[in-house]
């Protein structure tokens, strides 16, 4: 996140959920306890994610994954011949 995102975020949700959601409300000081937690890890997040996804393929007994021979040799249509559930 960029410096300060998380911050920013969190004053922008408070001022959102006392226009929405309190609007109805007499007493507009109600204390509101939202937190935007910045994760130290969220730069490996993508890469964590496409290491669950990679394992979750590789471990059924369908190859889903196309190589570049496999694309060079019949295209977009290699789409439709591995992966005939994913794509209708």
């Amino acid at each position: 996140m960029f410096a300060g995102f998380a911050s920013r975020i969190e004053k922008d949700l408070k001022e959102i959920y006392k226009e929405k959601a309190l609007k109805n409300t007499k007493d507009k000081n109600v204390k509101i306890n939202i937190k935007i937690i910045d994760s130290p890890r969220r730069k490996y997040s993508v890469f964590i994610g496409a290491t669950v996804l990679a394992n979750t393929y590789n471990n059924e007994a369908v190859d889903y994954w196309i190589t570049k021979q496999d694309w060079e040799e019949c295209g977009p249509e290699i789409i439709k011949k591995k992966c005939p559930n994913v794509i209708n």
